[in-house]
Order: C-alpha cells, then structure tokens, then sequence
C-alpha cells in the first residue's frame, strides 16, 4: 500500500502527483492508503523520525506503508525544495530581477518634474529646497527650544545631545568624505564637536553648537582619545569633545 504525502504549503497543489492519483480512478488499482498533508519537518503516526527522502517504509496498524513525498520545484533553478515557489532566497532575487524595473513616471507635487523615487512626491530639486528650510527653522532655534520640542522634550539630557549630533552629521556630510584630521586614516571617519554639546548654555542657538567651525572629522581611534583627554588638538578654542 501506499502512503502518499504532501508537505504543507504544496504550491500548486493540483500538480501534485499524488493529489491527482488519490481522486483518479487508479486510487483503488494503485491501493492508495491516502494522502496526508504534513510539513517536511513533522513526524507521521508510527514513525519516530522525520520523513528525510522521497522514499521510505514504515509499519502502521501492522500494514507496511510506502511513503513518497511529493515536492515542489524551484520556479528558477528547477531543483525539489519543500518551499512554496523558491529553493533560495537567491533564486527567488534572480527570478524577480528578470521583470524589468518600472520606470519613475509620477511628477512632482510642486513641479512637473520626475519625482525622487517611488515614496517621495517631491523633484530632487523642491527635495533639497525642504530640507534646507528645514535646515533654517532648525539652526534659528535656541538649544532651550529645541529641546522642548514635543518629540525630544522627555527624552534624557544624552539622547537629546544625539539629536544634535544627529543634525550634525546630516548637515556636514561632506566632511565625512575627507581623512582624520589627526591621522589622516580614511577609511572611516566620524563627526566631533570640539566644543562639547553640554558646555554651551540654553539660550545658544543650534546654528552656533553646530558651526561647521564647531565640527572636526576623526577616525574612530582619534575620536575616542579626544573625547577621553588623550589627543590634544589645537583651535582656536581648545576643549575636549562632547
């Protein structure tokens, strides 16, 4: 007799061999014992291992069954796999790759130029021009300000320093292109302040915590020795960093 096994998630599941025999009329030539629907991981009744090949044996009730296991077969690459459509995740990318890239046609909500990408409705253009209006309203802000903004008012006093940061390394991202200016390591290189975040007071504006006079690149190494007093660099205003 023959058992025949599905692996759950069969796709189609009308080209599966074993679903056509069990409603044809071969079922009862064939002596089909019938069809049970499991995942490649599951245990069948009787059976104190998992089902590892198309074919195997196994005694249930006293009747001895002979199991084959119906697969899928990658759309891509053709081999059996008990997934839906892919064996892979690189066959799945390769496959979706044959479709050609829909070209960008929506327009600008300010002009009727090409949008950014699919999630933006501003041109790179009207794009830049927000940002840097963003950029003026921000830097125009006193530190009290801008701290009780609704967003960042109940955070810690060290995460609100980060949002500076933040504006910082969005703001200068030219200065991330260049070496440390100590070592001159260029393979990676972080933001500083040279005037630390918390020694200036409340009522100084953004734009002067992060003057681009304020900001100075540094390779990670060069970067933690001056933010702990072992690199002594020289300013016009020494201090140590934020």
């Amino acid at each position: 007799m023959i058992l025949l096994v599905i692996p759950r998630g069969f796709e189609p599941l009308t080209d599966c061999l074993a679903y056509l025999l069990r409603f044809s009329p071969l079922y009862e030539k064939n002596r089909i014992f019938g069809v049970w629907t499991v995942s490649s991981s599951s245990a069948l009744p009787g059976q104190t291992s998992d089902v590892q090949s198309l074919h195997s044996t196994l005694f249930y009730k006293n009747v001895k069954l002979t199991i084959v296991m119906a697969k899928n077969l990658c759309f891509h690459c053709g081999i059996e796999t008990n997934n839906k459509k892919f064996c892979s995740r690189s066959c799945a990318a390769k496959e979706s790759n044959k479709i050609p890239k829909r070209k960008l046609q929506t327009k600008c909500s300010k002009c009727e130029n090409i949008v950014r990408n699919y999630k933006s409705l501003l041109c790179e253009q009207h794009y830049q021009l927000k940002l840097s209006n963003q950029r003026n309203q921000v830097e125009s802000l006193s530190l009290e300000d801008y701290f009780n903004r609704e967003s960042i008012q109940r955070l810690h006093p060290s995460s609100k320093y980060s949002h500076i940061r933040g504006l910082a390394r969005s703001w200068f991202k030219d200065l991330t292109k260049l070496p440390c200016a100590n070592c001159g390591y260029n393979k990676h290189v972080e933001l500083c302040h040279i005037k630390p975040i918390s020694s200036f007071d409340s009522c100084s504006k953004v734009k002067d915590v992060n003057s681009k006079t304020n900001i100075i690149q540094l390779c990670p190494n060069c970067h933690w020795e001056f933010d702990n007093g072992l690199l002594a660099l020289e300013f016009p205003e020494q201090s140590e960093s934020h």
